[in-house]
């Protein structure tokens, strides 16, 4: 389980602070860049308890996917297919909120449009298609300043069809249990409304016939909030589908732009349970907190990484905030940069994630240590 960065067009430069992407596309047409980030934990009984808690219709989705996780048996690692719960969490301007959460599909297609990357020559047109003519979901429309308005053609999708032999949607694990839990709602809330009808029946009945009504048929005001708060799951419970749905589509094809970087921070909750790691449930926390808030969106001043940035933040505790600058790491990088930028969240994580790397050994090196001195004294 891990907290996973995305970003796209950063800079690896050493002294750059990724203003080149915004001043380059401003110009020349193309984005300015994006970062974005997903938590995933198992799909336990406590793991359930997070997805409960911090469920909602509106901004961050929570759902389920099959991944293949390292297992500890004995003294080696062997992979494992396990069902995990994964939320994205991708901050963008809103109409309505100030703020908006993509999806990660929606990312890879808002980085591909209106960017001249990727450009396919003639050549290449041809090879692909056999002819100049080619499918318009492969042309976007770049502008800057100093250009005028172009067609560009480039590679939108790839299908892999080899990864989909054998697995089929409906035999996927994490489908099974999210499509169980919602044909278990509906099983649930088809009996409460035969129930709740069965008694207005027997309400009219009983005033026709002059006599009281019968009260083991009674639908009780229990009941009537338990249809109110069903038509919320419900409606949860098809949104966590649909993106499972979506998600196990995305892994047989490749649509739009592939973020330039991919980081994995430790979590707390995993199986591998890393000494020093950060904590799943602040984090979690945070991205509901943020997708649920009126805070707006500014490219200035509360932009992706900005949100990014902070979700990171929330996950460090004091006791390992103190622990890592001690060990020499500035912990401004992540809580205050000089400027907030896909550039910025990468650089910041990557030492981040080298940072608890090294603790998290000298830790494996302390505990054996210590085993082996306790080995001696019984000897």
């Amino acid at each position: 389980m891990a907290l996973t960065i995305y970003t796209w067009n950063h800079s690896t430069k050493e002294y750059s602070k990724g203003l080149k992407r915004v001043i380059g596309p401003k110009f020349f047409g193309g984005n300015m860049g994006h970062t974005s980030i997903e938590l995933t934990w198992p799909s336990d009984e406590k793991g359930d308890s997070l997805a409960t808690k911090y469920g909602s219709i509106d901004g961050v989705t929570i759902s389920k996917r099959t991944e293949i996780i390292s297992e500890k048996q004995g003294d080696s690692y062997q992979p494992k297919e396990q069902v995990v719960y994964f939320a994205y969490f991708s901050w963008w301007p809103g109409y309505t909120n100030g703020h908006h959460i993509n999806r990660f599909l929606d990312d890879r297609k808002s980085e591909w449009e209106n960017d001249p990357e990727g450009k396919l020559e003639a050549e290449q047109i041809l090879k692909l298609y056999g002819s100049e003519e080619q499918p318009i979901s492969t042309k976007t429309t770049v502008k800057g300043y100093l250009i005028s308005r172009k067609e560009v053609t480039k590679i939108k999708e790839l299908e892999h069809p080899s990864l989909l032999q054998g697995r089929q949607l409906e035999d996927d694990p994490a489908y099974q249990q999210l499509n169980q839990k919602k044909v278990n709602l509906e099983d649930e809330q088809k009996m409460l409304m035969e129930k709740r009808d069965e008694f207005m029946n027997e309400l009219e009945s009983a005033r026709k016939e002059g006599r009281e009504p019968d009260l083991q048929l009674d639908f009780t005001k229990e009941d009537g909030d338990r249809v109110d708060s069903l038509m919320i799951e419900l409606k949860l419970a098809t949104k966590q589908l649909e993106a499972c749905k979506e998600d196990f589509a995305e892994r047989h094809r490749s649509v739009g732009k592939e973020p330039d970087g991919v980081i994995e921070l430790p979590m707390d909750y995993d199986s591998q349970q890393p000494t020093h790691s950060l904590d799943t449930e602040r984090v979690l926390a945070r991205m509901v907190a943020l997708s649920r808030s009126k805070k707006e969106y500014n490219i200035r001043t509360f932009n992706c990484s900005t949100a990014v940035h902070q979700v990171i933040e929330s996950g460090l505790s004091d006791e390992l905030k103190e622990k890592i600058k001690n060990d020499g790491f500035d912990i401004s990088i992540i809580s205050k940069p000089p400027i907030a930028s896909p550039t910025s969240v990468y650089k910041s994580s990557t030492k981040l994630k080298e940072e608890l790397f090294k603790l998290n050994l000298l830790s494996v090196d302390v505990e054996q240590e210590d085993a082996d001195s306790q080995i001696l004294k019984v000897k």
